[in-house]
């Protein structure tokens, strides 16, 4: 399916399926959108077997469940999956919002690049923007770095799980010298 030239939000609540511009789908694999803004919605039980492409302009992708963990793995620019269950329920393509589940008893893991050394700054509570300033991140409790360095830059923002700096070339860098006492 391919969304109409308007603000669009497309709701996913089953495999494949879902509901956007007061029409309801099922069975399509692959999700593009507009030239305007879109904002994708995977809800309990929603998944996209094929690839959730948000075509021009800003567009998000928002996790609503209410049970379980979400993983998100970015794998290039505005780019990536989001894992649930250890099975993928979407890859996603020319997204520039990611936002995990609001739920209190759901976990959302971000895990960066492998090919890239990012600047993770965490702005807000659970909030990060990164350095190559294509995806931007809310409701993300736990931040995991790629193989290549990463440095984390607190700049009025918490993080409310961990942050793992998993592999790294020369090191990781945490800075929190802007967190005043």
């Amino acid at each position: 399916i391919t969304g109409n030239n308007t603000e669009t939000t497309w709701l996913i609540n089953t495999e494949n399926g879902g509901s956007v511009g007061g029409l309801t789908f099922e069975d399509f694999h692959y999700l593009v959108g507009g030239t305007n803004n879109d904002t994708f919605i995977i809800a309990d039980n929603g998944s996209v077997t094929g690839t959730i492409d948000g075509g021009l302009s800003d567009n998000t992708l928002q996790r609503s469940n209410i049970t379980g963990d979400n993983d998100w793995l970015i794998t290039g620019d505005k780019a990536g999956s989001l894992t649930y269950d250890s099975a993928i329920i979407a890859t996603f393509s020319n997204i520039n919002t990611l936002v995990g589940s609001s739920t209190q008893e759901v976990t959302d893991t971000l895990t960066g690049r492998s090919d890239y050394t990012t600047i993770w700054l965490i702005d807000g509570t659970d909030t990060v923007t990164t350095s190559d300033n294509t995806i931007n991140f809310s409701a993300m409790e736990n931040l995991t770095g790629g193989t290549n360095d990463d440095t984390f830059t607190f700049n009025g923002g918490s993080i409310s799980g961990t942050i793992d700096a998993d592999g790294h070339i020369n090191g990781d860098i945490v800075d929190y010298s802007s967190i005043e006492e």
